[in-house]
């Protein structure tokens, strides 16, 4: 039988709903670097460079020349490990980023780079085990599904150099 208390309803904890609808947003790995392609486009970025580590199952870093503006963080911060490394030609020394799964500030701190923005973002899904593994046994296809994505870029916007590589292993970095 149940009992009175038992069919409470609870609100759902502000982590688990923003886990939840970033989870609806980022969908794969292709949707995580349209999310980061399409930030950079919006701030005016002239280069645009995805760098890939094991297809993107271990790594997917966005560089971006002249610009960024952050609105797919939060998104991606929910579902990966996400470092910001940033400089603007004014500035002397670029400033380390790093956020918690909540999007929230972890830790600032100075670093050498060029002008321009380098976005990293490990361990996709790590926080959703299932879909996780199901990047894991398709990421083959999804890594077509990225080619494909970066290529209609580059029609859209024939004034930004993009340039897409993966690394596999010990071995060299492959352009796509």
């Amino acid at each position: 039988m149940v009992k009175p208390s038992d069919g409470v309803i609870r609100a759902i904890a502000p982590s688990a709903v923003h886990r939840i609808c970033s989870g609806q947003v980022i969908v794969d790995l292709a949707t995580a670097v349209k999310e980061l392609v399409e930030n950079a486009l919006d701030a005016g970025a002239t280069s645009i460079e995805v760098r890939l580590k094991e297809y993107g199952s271990e790594l997917i870093e966005s560089l971006a020349t002249f610009g960024f503006r952050g609105e797919a963080l939060s998104s991606l911060c929910a579902v990966a490990q996400v470092s910001v490394v940033t400089r603007t030609r004014s500035q002397s020394t670029a400033t380390r980023l790093r956020f918690d799964h909540e999007g929230a500030l972890q830790s600032q701190t100075p670093c050498a780079r060029a002008a321009g923005t380098t976005v990293s973002v490990a361990d996709l899904f790590s926080p959703l085990p299932v879909r996780r593994r199901s990047l894991e046994g398709s990421i083959r296809r999804e890594y077509a599904k990225l080619g494909a994505l970066l290529q209609a870029y580059a029609l859209f916007a024939p004034r930004v150099r993009f340039v897409a590589t993966n690394q596999t292993g010990a071995g060299a970095r492959t352009t796509v």
